[in-house]
């Protein structure tokens, strides 16, 4: 009782099942005749009976276990060492059938049904190719990625699929073949380099990696090998090495305007609200677009995204010359962008930060009605008169205004 600071035996209990609901250990629960009610834990997987049970408590003993748990659980695993399904039948006679249908599968059930979706998976991915490298490996998991994320209703169909196979997959890995190890790795490969460089990460699959282990342990070293690669975006990734990257002999330009692609796909995804992406995000919002659509060659391709990444650079190193932090840059790059002059803009910036200063460094000032209303006033009184000086109509004036706030209040969000 000293381990768990209880000061008696039902206390340490409690202090036990608590830990096993929340914590990473204890993993393991040994019961003989306890928890069969009132025990809820949903992240419970896997159940070792080796005890006679019958009827309800037989039917209550494998509820605690078949809970299903926020997309990443549908049913649990019952490990049967002493033979209850005859007893299971009877415990079950007592319902209709229509009330049972899914209630209980046997594991080769379960195993077929994997296999059939391993099948049809690889038919959209292709099997798992025989490389020299892990970096040939990794070209091939990037290459299938892209597929997919050119191709919304591919997309859909693999990812759906796979977060099924893959809660089959916790269940049955020991009863699979090495040749489908493999290629369930493959598939994981691809689908965990998709997740990351092309979606937001969802809360499903955080708790997908944190419960999942056997498919953790299935991902290809390959993906950490060439991690660096996967965090390519202009943020991520300096002038120096975009430099030696794009003189890199050894690659052609399609796999150049792949990684350049990605690199700013990423961009897009991680830092969407940055004062330099919104500066550039209708031409990386059309790149994309020939990229999806393959209106374009991999070279006209690959021209267009260095071009696009040489913008960012120089950004960036505007940005550090004006010494502008990322509001007053972004409200900068408002105004150049509007039609105001370089010089104009930088003094108008000031007077503006200056103005609104200690209203936006309120925390969460844009879901406060009167500091919105306080800046968006004093946003107008300066950019009103001096749009006026930059020749702007009243029109063109007041709909700065407005995109000013919005941006403005996007910094915060980001912060």
């Amino acid at each position: 009782m000293e381990r768990y600071r209880a000061t008696d035996p039902k206390e340490a209990v409690q202090r036990i099942i608590e830990r096993f609901r929340t914590e990473e250990n204890p993993r393991i629960l040994i019961v003989t005749d306890m928890l069969l009610t009132g025990f809820d834990a949903p992240i419970l997987q896997v159940m070792y009976l080796d005890k006679p049970l019958k009827g309800h408590r037989l039917l209550q003993a494998i509820a605690r276990v078949n809970r299903p748990y926020r997309g990443v659980k549908e049913y649990g695993l019952v490990i049967d060492f002493i033979g209850i399904f005859d007893e299971l039948e009877k415990a079950f006679a007592m319902y209709e059938s229509e009330d049972l249908k899914g209630a209980v599968f046997d594991v080769e059930e379960l195993l077929q049904d994997f296999r059939g979706r391993l099948q049809r998976l690889l038919q959209i991915v292709g099997p798992r190719p025989r490389v020299a490298s892990d970096e040939d490996l990794f070209k091939q998991i990037r290459l299938r990625a892209g597929d997919l994320a050119r191709d919304k209703e591919l997309e859909r169909t693999f990812t759906g699929n796979y977060r099924i196979l893959r809660r089959l997959y916790e269940l049955i890995a020991p009863k699979l073949t090495m040749e489908e190890r493999e290629e369930y790795k493959w598939l994981s490969d691809i689908y965990m380099f998709y997740i990351k460089n092309f979606t937001s990460v969802s809360r499903e699959e955080e708790l997908a990696r944190k419960y999942y282990k056997k498919t953790i342990e299935a991902v290809s070293r390959s993906l950490e090998v060439f991690e660096k690669e996967a965090a390519f975006t202009p943020i991520t990734i300096d002038r120096e090495f975009f430099e030696e990257f794009i003189h890199k002999k050894e690659m052609s330009d399609e796999e150049k305007a792949s990684a350049l692609i990605m690199g700013l796909l990423r961009f897009k995804l991680y830092f969407s609200n940055n004062p330099i992406y919104l500066s550039i995000a209708d031409k990386v919002e059309a790149l994309l677009e020939e990229w999806r659509k393959k209106l374009k060659t991999s070279l006209e391709l690959y021209e267009e995204a260095k071009k696009l990444w040489e913008e960012i650079y120089a950004l960036r190193e505007e940005q550090a010359k004006l010494r502008f932090g990322s509001r007053e840059y972004l409200v900068y790059r408002t105004l150049v962008d509007a039609g105001f002059r370089e010089s104009h803009a930088i003094d108008v910036t000031k007077k503006l930060i200056e103005d609104i200063g200690d209203k936006v460094s309120v925390p969460c000032w844009s879901s406060n009605p009167k500091l919105v209303h306080e800046v968006e006033k004093a946003v107008a009184m300066i950019i009103l008169r001096e749009a006026r000086k930059a020749g702007f109509t009243l029109d063109k004036a007041r709909k700065l205004v407005e995109l000013l706030v919005e941006r403005v209040k996007l910094v915060e969000s980001r912060e």
